[in-house]
């Protein structure tokens, strides 16, 4: 047998008996006369003898395979993205009302969940691919929905709205046309809803600016580069005031829409079973006194929507 053909055969997760019997009948291509073996076995064929025992082999490895591709429900690894004061992380502990709901609900399944901070791209990127079993928070879109399974409970309900310079003069009135003389600095990989990314597809707004991160975003607003910015109205207040930049930076009313961001799990395993305790759980928790519970342990006034 081919030595680089039984590495890539094990690399690839076949079993060492399957590589025995490879090496067995291989080189006899299947065509060994039952006379070729001197003994008290020499009526065996052998030519069925192989082709049975690679047929069992066969079978046994497909069983292992789907085995594998089960999802363990008792414990799962989901992304999420620096998102404060929803999501975020201080000197390593991992905090914020939305993660401690997510991780709360999970608890009360019985689920142990070990969470991981990722750039939005990336993080999507391993939802998708089943590298991660989860992703919150995330806005629902018709291409998201094609790849990830989202639950229907949202976990955060946020008004978007326009910032600018506190001396600027924006003449918005609520209607997206309004902005689109302006040039608009958003963050890359991020869904605005259907208000703002269908006017961005249509052409409405035209001059836009894409930055890695909502700070990145207020610097090239302070720096003139950009007229507005989009973001949630209580994550950019808490980036703003986090950068000590807020008495140069204002929000426009009204909100240009609220937006609903859910939890969603990957669909390369089943987690339909998972995902519907999970919307059942944190109905209950809403209706216990969990949620607030939870929203007591922080002093800043940021609302979820529920």
């Amino acid at each position: 047998m081919n030595i680089h053909r039984e590495k890539n055969l094990a690399r690839e997760g076949v079993s060492i008996n399957f590589l025995w019997i490879l090496k067995l009948c291989e080189p006899l291509n299947i065509s060994f006369k039952a006379n070729a073996i001197k003994s008290k076995y020499s009526k065996i064929n052998l030519k069925l003898l192989c082709t049975t025992l690679m047929k069992i082999n066969i079978f046994i490895l497909l069983i292992a395979i789907s085995t594998n591709s089960i999802s363990n429900e008792n414990n799962i690894k989901i992304a999420t993205l620096d998102y404060p004061p929803f999501i975020y992380q201080d000197g390593g502990i991992e905090k914020g009302i939305v993660l401690d709901i997510v991780v709360a609900a999970f608890h009360k399944l019985n689920v142990n969940v070990e969470i991981e901070f990722y750039p939005v791209k990336r993080g999507l990127e391993m939802v998708k691919d089943g590298r991660v079993d989860a992703y919150f928070s995330l806005k629902k879109t018709p291409e998201r929905i094609e790849t990830l399974l989202f639950t229907t409970k949202p976990l955060v309900q946020q008004k978007f709205v326009v910032f600018t310079l506190i001396d600027k003069e924006i003449n918005y009135t609520g209607k997206i046309e309004d902005l689109s003389t302006y040039s608009i600095g958003v963050e890359c990989n991020t869904s605005y809803g259907n208000i703002v990314d269908n006017a961005i597809k249509g052409g409405i707004l035209k001059n836009v600016d894409c930055a890695q991160s909502f700070e990145f975003c207020i610097k090239k607003l302070l720096a003139g580069r950009t007229d507005i910015i989009i973001n949630s109205l209580d994550v950019g207040n808490e980036l703003i005031a986090k950068m000590n930049k807020t008495g140069l930076v204002k929000s426009l009313n009204p909100p240009i829409e609220t937006l609903s961001s859910y939890l969603a799990f990957t669909k390369v395993r089943d987690y339909s079973t998972l995902a519907e305790s999970f919307d059942n759980v944190l109905s209950e928790m809403i209706k216990d006194g969990t949620v607030e519970k939870i929203k007591s342990k922080y002093t800043d006034k940021v609302s979820i929507g529920y």
